[in-house]
């Protein structure tokens, strides 16, 4: 049914590798005031057949892909900067600096969106929260004390962070939620554990019961820690990715997963690994001597423990984008990988 669907496009598509790939590592031709031959001008009846079939190709029965990108950079000097840049059978981009956005990525999240029919979205981390709430106690002092409590303060974050998704006209959130288990907490902890959890699903699933209509919602994380009384905001998520983040093999991502497994939900199964970052101190973008987003995708092509994967997800991939042979050549190949039909 895919190569159906695809068989134009892939057509299209190859003329376009053709025609832009002499100047795909060129400076941001708009910084020149200059205009280059594209498959767009050269032959835009062909382009819109291939945008109709990639459009259509979204609803077609496969292993969804998402990466998340990093958009620090505001005043791009690469094309690796730009969204429209992204191989185009990537599902969903999810951007890890979500807010400031400036009229350059609006119009690039337009662009892929209505054009290739590509979904945006960004993450709410409950970690670095609870992380950045920390540093703050310990940042306070006499002179400049900070006394608002965890929950608060986590209400307020959560406040701002919510608010994004209407300011920028994203399509939905990731949650990301680690916790741990409360199997032997002492009851004074447990007491702060629930509470803290408590608060932030809550929100969560307040916001999605209002907004449910509008924004898609993902799960990122450990599911096997959400307290029973929260399983509502799994029962919302779409997909529930099983983090390996810090996996370094794919024997690892069979124990997350089999840790993360929940009977209830073995149909909505993602995992998401660390892809190719411009910044490789992080060494999880490996495992072992092969990259983690290649192992990743051959380990989630077939099935795992009976149940198969419906998606992958790939985070900062902005280091892939610089290849001899080919633009993000391995977030391409992992893509080939999980929909073979796809080039």
């Amino acid at each position: 049914m895919m190569k159906n669907i695809y068989k134009k496009a892939v057509l299209a598509l190859g003329t376009v590798a053709l025609l832009h790939t002499s100047c795909s590592d060129w400076i941001d031709p708009e910084s020149l005031s200059m205009d280059y031959a594209t498959i767009e001008t050269q032959n835009p009846e062909l382009y819109e057949n291939y945008l109709k079939d990639l459009r259509e190709y979204r609803n077609s029965e496969h292993q969804l892909v998402y990466v998340w990108f990093d958009n620090s950079e505001k005043v791009p000097y690469s094309r690796a900067h730009h969204l429209t840049d992204l191989p185009d059978s990537i599902d969903v981009v999810g951007l890890i600096y979500p807010d400031r956005l400036t009229n350059m990525e609006l119009e690039e999240i337009k662009t892929i969106r209505e054009k290739k029919g590509m979904k945006v979205i960004y993450t709410i981390d409950y970690d670095k929260m609870k992380s950045a709430y920390n540093d703050k106690i310990l940042e306070a002092s006499d002179k400049e004390p900070f006394s608002k409590e965890f929950r608060p303060f986590l209400t307020d974050s959560l406040a701002y962070a919510l608010s994004l998704a209407g300011k920028y006209n994203y399509d939905g959130i990731c949650i990301n939620y680690s916790g741990k288990s409360s199997l032997h907490m002492p009851e004074e902890e447990l007491r702060e554990y629930m509470q803290n959890e408590n608060c932030f699903m809550d929100i969560i699933s307040d916001w999605m019961e209002r907004n449910g209509d509008k924004y898609s919602l993902v799960f990122q994380g450990s599911p096997q820690n959400v307290l029973a009384e929260n399983a509502v905001v799994l029962d919302k998520s779409s997909i529930i990715f099983i983090s390996g983040l810090q996996a370094s093999s794919t024997s690892e991502l069979t124990s997350l997963l089999t840790l993360g497994y929940i009977e209830k939900y073995k149909d909505r199964y993602g995992v998401s690994v660390v892809g190719v970052p411009l910044n490789t101190a992080d060494k999880h973008y490996m495992f072992g001597d092969v990259l983690a987003v290649n192992a990743a995708a051959e380990w989630a092509s077939v099935p795992q423990n009976g149940m198969n994967l419906c998606a992958v997800g790939a985070y900062d991939v902005s280091g892939d984008y610089f290849s001899a042979d080919s633009n993000y050549k391995n977030i391409r190949n992992m893509i080939s990988i999980l929909n073979p039909s796809i080039k």
